[in-house]
């Protein structure tokens, strides 16, 4: 229409639409020739706009549209928008504009200039409800007839109008994008955390229009806002900027979930007033370098327990006019990256307990052993420690009471002896039981778990690592008496949550059903080895036998077994009798 003898009869037209918030312009179409003996022959003809409006739709609907050589040069062509040219003014205000052509060079991208030439341009904005999406360029280089410039409103009230439907359309497929999104919540993936944020952000990039989206999930149970970087989802980088930073523990993110609202926006940063631990969000230095003008950012809550999740940003390298849509929209978006992330926990929760089954199972396994020994299950014990507590670098030790006696005639004293994972540096040793120093000793008196976020904190701290910032214990119970303590450390301030604790308590469980089974073992072994002991010299199964062949004889209708623990035999020994059964 903008070309065609029947519309408006321009020579050329050309079609950009804009990108990263309008400091980009990219070509989409255009139409003209480079010459005006080309324009004329082929226009007359009717080779490019039909004969009539109709026969054009049709010969376009049929995919038949011929390209002409302005078209192909500007399909794709990409130039940057200065902060004072024409395209600017267009795109940021939504008027039209006529550019004469001795004013073209200063006026207009050098990149256009060279590539299209000199003439008197108008350029149209493409706007749509809230926003320019776009400019048409339009031209009489060869014909300077007045007519077309005075139908420049009109061409303006056409350019708007299709502005909004492609709105419709661009808003459609977007919607489409995000409802299979949301049905991809109840269907089984294998993609990763990542992959989904990233489509997400993807999402929300083309749903919100913002120039950059960011969706820092938190990991699992986190006290101290731990992020989980590996897993950020992102969309929209732009090679001119630095790349997004992750959250610093002093930085933006952390103040606004800590102390922001749920949804803060920002229309303008130059000119917010938000103040962050001391400083100002006008100064923020990634905000700056990064070219980001506005910022929408939005608390991530668990779906059911509200509990916080992440924090996901709309960033804009323009300022904006947030209305109560923009605010929809993104609440809309992290609830959808809250069920994503929610999924992702519940799966390496998952995953975590058959592994810590898988360990347990281990170690339940070797207690039944019939030559296992406490050595044994506590290095089994100290081996699956770390791989259940992973990703968090944590050393372990186990505290086991035992009772010795100095002299064959002295009474046994209680003493523990402290064991130590594989790779410590610290040698096995024992202490005596009255000196029960440390947090592990204080477990070890009172049966109560005790997790301590800041050991430095801890009066009753006794270092055996001087990496360590923060530490678990908890109290191995075998029948009710406090046997051990299973002591975890880590290099992280408040390292342990309530899971880890759930976890050590349900390790110290089996291990104190793996330490009882070995030592009801070795006390049974002890009673058979003390009732060898005493028969072995009278020869008291040989005397058992006979008994219990005369038995059998006497009594022929009897039926009888022998019951001796020797050679083939069974023997039962209880309360001074020995139980006798004949066989026949």
């Amino acid at each position: 229409m903008a070309t065609a003898p029947y519309g408006f009869a321009f020579d050329r037209a050309m079609l950009f639409l804009a990108e990263e918030g309008g400091a980009l312009l990219r070509g989409a179409d255009g139409i003209g020739f480079m010459d005006r003996q080309q324009t004329e022959r082929h226009y007359r003809a009717g080779m490019i706009h039909g004969e009539s409006f109709e026969a054009c739709l049709r010969t376009i609907q049929q995919g038949n549209a011929p390209t002409t050589p302005l078209g192909q040069a500007v399909i794709g062509r990409l130039f940057a928008v200065g902060g004072d040219d024409a395209f600017r003014y267009v795109l940021d205000s939504g008027q039209p504009i006529k550019v004469k052509a001795e004013d073209v060079e200063a006026r207009m991208p050098a990149p256009f200039v060279e590539q299209f030439g000199i003439a008197e341009y108008d350029l149209v904005p493409l706007k749509s409800v809230n926003r320019t999406i776009g400019v048409m360029v339009v031209d009489s280089r060869f014909h300077e007839g007045p007519s077309q410039h005075d139908l420049l409103p009109h061409l303006d009230a056409m350019t708007n109008q299709v502005a909004v439907v492609c709105e419709n359309l661009y808003q459609r497929a977007d919607q489409e994008k995000l409802i299979d999104l949301i049905y991809e919540t109840f269907r089984p993936s294998k993609r990763g955390l990542k992959q989904k944020l990233d489509q997400i952000s993807a999402v929300a990039r083309l749903y919100t229009y913002a120039d950059r989206v960011l969706i820092y999930p938190l990991k699992p149970d986190t006290v101290q806002l731990e992020f989980d970087n590996e897993n950020m989802g992102q969309a929209g980088e732009d090679a001119r900027f630095p790349r997004a930073q992750p959250p610093r523990k002093e930085g933006l993110t952390a103040y606004l979930l800590k102390h922001g609202a749920t949804i803060e926006m920002i229309p303008n940063v130059a000119q917010s007033n938000l103040v962050y631990h001391g400083k100002q969000l006008k100064q923020h230095p990634y905000l700056q370098s990064e070219g980001i003008r506005a910022v929408i950012s939005v608390h991530i809550h668990h779906p059911v327990h509200r509990t916080k999740l992440g924090v996901l940003y709309l960033d804009y390298r323009t300022p904006q006019n947030f209305t109560k849509q923009h605010e929809r929209a993104a609440q809309k978006l992290a609830d959808l990256a809250a069920v994503f992330i929610n999924q992702a926990y519940m799966r390496n929760a998952q995953d975590a307990r058959e592994k810590e089954l898988q360990r347990l199972g281990e170690v339940l396994e070797g207690s039944l052993v019939a030559d296992s020994n406490e050595r044994h299950i506590i290095e089994l014990l100290l081996d699956a420690v770390p791989t259940l507590f992973a990703p968090l670098p944590v050393t372990t030790c186990i505290r086991l009471k035992e009772w010795q006696r100095p002299t064959l005639d002295d009474e046994p004293v209680e003493v523990h002896r402290f064991i130590y994972g594989a790779g410590s540096k610290l040698d096995e040793h024992v202490s005596q039981g009255n000196e029960s120093v440390g947090i592990s000793g204080r477990v070890m008196r009172s049966g109560q778990l005790q997790n301590v976020a800041d050991v430095s904190q801890d009066a009753a701290y006794s270092p055996r690592d001087r990496m360590t910032r923060s530490e678990l214990d908890v109290p191995i119970l075998v029948d009710g008496e406090v046997v051990g303590v299973l002591n975890v450390e880590s290099p992280l301030l408040a390292a342990f949550t309530r899971r880890h604790e759930e976890m050590a308590q349900r390790f110290a469980h089996v291990a104190a059903m793996a330490l009882g089974n070995v030592r009801r073992q070795r006390n049974l072994r002890t009673v058979l080895d003390a009732a060898q002991a005493i028969t072995a010299p009278s020869d008291l199964p040989t005397t058992l036998r006979q008994i219990a062949d005369g038995i059998r004889h006497g009594r022929a209708q009897s039926v009888h077994t022998d019951h001796l623990v020797q050679g083939s035999a069974k023997r039962c020994v209880g309360s001074g009798r020995f139980l006798l059964w004949g066989a026949k």
